[in-house]
């Protein structure tokens, strides 16, 4: 009988790995739709995202900012968008990391970003 129930526990959790990813795929192709159509991609979309200007996102202007899109994400896939954009873990969403998950042009971003620290 413990076996059985071994094998019920770690199906749920397949099941439930599984749901998790289907979730984060459903959820990152709604994000990605949203921003190309609304903003026209990366640069815009993060723009609108950052909301300090300093070029990074950090975790809460990026949650934040994916609840102003009004999409109907969860906070469970909030959180899971949020852990895999950020792809090194440093609560910190750089626009590389943005435009890997939803499009973008990160050499003119970066071109820009040195600009501006350049006029300052």
């Amino acid at each position: 009988a413990d076996d059985g129930m071994a094998v019920d526990i770690e199906d749920n959790t397949d099941a439930g790995a599984a749901k998790r990813i289907e979730d984060w795929v459903a959820a990152e192709r709604k994000i990605r739709q949203f921003l190309k159509k609304d903003f026209g991609g990366g640069r815009a979309a993060f723009a609108h995202f950052d909301d300090d200007g300093n070029g990074d996102l950090s975790t809460t202007e990026f949650e934040q900012g994916l609840r102003s899109l009004h999409l109907g994400l969860s906070k469970a896939q909030i959180r899971e968008v949020t852990r895999r954009v950020d792809v090194n873990g440093d609560g910190s969403i750089s626009y590389a990391e943005f435009i890997t998950k939803f499009g973008g042009d990160a050499k003119q971003h970066l071109t820009q970003k040195k600009r501006k620290r350049g006029l300052q």
